[in-house]
């Protein structure tokens, strides 16, 4: 086994690949078309991010979770709110089963603005790669906090999409994979 997968297995895959930006790019989509009003679009859109999701991605990656939670508001909005309920709920179980077996993750080298985060990234690895993982636990403790408000039919306590593009790391690897399973679930009654 290789060093890498000897710490802690990885559930994303190494690389950033065409199915990350399809899924990440139609999952905005859907989320915009929702914003916008439009049914048809969100429903096109988030189907399609499901589809990459199901073909390419590992069954512990979050973004399957994103996308069936999506889906989920797909029957909430066409009426079965009581079915779209009950999907929240098994998908807060499975958000919370995966995200506790995340427990390493790739962190690439970002450029800095601040010299004193380029210093504290460059001297202090396993610092900055710690407080990196903290920060992304937050994200995903609110996304299921969010998950489970939707399966108790409540409006959600964070913003999610709309944080989306203030929050997006321009570095494609794993952070930017676990953030955007957090943030690009729709969420009706999301605080703009």
């Amino acid at each position: 086994m290789s060093e890498k997968h000897a710490a802690a297995e990885n559930v994303f895959a190494e690389d950033w690949n065409r199915a990350d930006a399809y899924w990440e790019l139609f999952q905005e989509r859907a989320n915009e078309s929702q914003n916008r009003n439009l049914p048809v679009a969100t429903v096109l859109f988030g189907s399609l991010a499901g589809i990459i999701a199901i073909m390419c991605f590992s069954r512990r990656d979050l973004r399957r979770v994103t996308s069936a939670a999506n889906m989920a508001h797909v029957l909430h909005m066409i009426g079965l709110r009581r079915l779209s309920r009950r999907r929240y709920q098994r998908l807060h179980k499975r958000w919370t089963g995966v995200t506790a077996g995340i427990v390493d993750i790739s962190i690439k080298p970002r450029a800095r603005s601040s010299l004193f985060h380029l210093r504290m990234e460059a001297l202090h690895r396993k610092t900055y790669k710690a407080n990196t993982m903290i920060r992304m636990r937050r994200f995903m403790d609110e996304t299921s906090e969010c998950l489970y408000c939707l399966g108790q039919g409540q409006d959600v306590p964070h913003r999610l999409f709309a944080r989306w593009r203030g929050e997006k790391f321009p570095v494609h690897d794993d952070t930017r994979r676990i953030l955007a399973a957090c943030l690009l679930v729709i969420a009706s009654g999301e605080r703009k």
